[in-house]
């Protein structure tokens, strides 16, 4: 939505006031001294009736600008909020980082799972497949490295870690990791050369 400036809000309110014939007629009371309000036809500048809709206008434009940062504030925490997918989870557990002589400490900021230095040299999962099961178990399945291979206990263990800080409350992750299967084939292959 695009914010209404305050000259904008004051052409409204002086258009729906001047739509209004019912308006019009009001003539202030030459009985009350106290009467703040002059006749809501004069064309003055400076009449009552327009100082108050200039306050209004500017009272109305500082809400709106309340209501567009309170807004923005939302977005902001709702793109950061975790959806709990198994995608979502994916990909978080490719953002993983490990390094044997330096610990990688993942901590909860804004509720946003984040390294204080984010280094891609130090993700080690290169593999990832992630099922959830309806009993709140989620079975994530990763290797590293070109040639798939498993990882170690101490980064199954730090792995462990960093899940349990993703995952919602009451979710358990089952991690494995285990060596590539390995399939030999006595096979003939035969080449149509007609095709290319």
């Amino acid at each position: 939505m695009t914010r209404r400036t305050r000259s904008e809000i004051y052409t409204q309110l002086i258009n729906e006031k001047n739509s209004q014939p019912s308006l019009s007629a009001l003539q202030p009371s030459i009985d009350d001294e106290q009467t703040l309000l002059s006749d809501l036809t004069t064309p003055s500048r400076v009449a009552d009736w327009r100082v108050w809709l200039f306050i209004m206008s500017v009272a109305i434009w500082i809400h709106e600008g309340i209501i567009e940062l309170f807004e923005q504030e939302i977005e902001d925490i709702v793109s950061k909020a975790a959806p709990g997918t198994a995608p979502w989870i994916q990909d978080k557990v490719f953002k993983f980082q490990y390094d044997s002589g330096t610990a990688q400490i993942a901590k909860l900021i804004d509720f946003v799972v984040t390294y204080p230095v984010v280094d891609a040299a130090k993700r080690i999962v290169s593999r990832c497949s992630v099922k959830t099961y309806p009993n709140r178990i989620v079975k994530i399945k990763v290797a590293k490295g070109a040639t798939p291979g498993a990882l170690s206990s101490p980064e199954i263990d730090a792995l462990s870690s960093y899940v349990e800080l993703l995952l919602p409350a009451g979710v358990k992750a089952n991690i494995i990791s285990l060596a590539s299967d390995e399939l030999y084939l006595n096979a003939d292959i035969y080449l149509d050369l007609q095709y290319a």
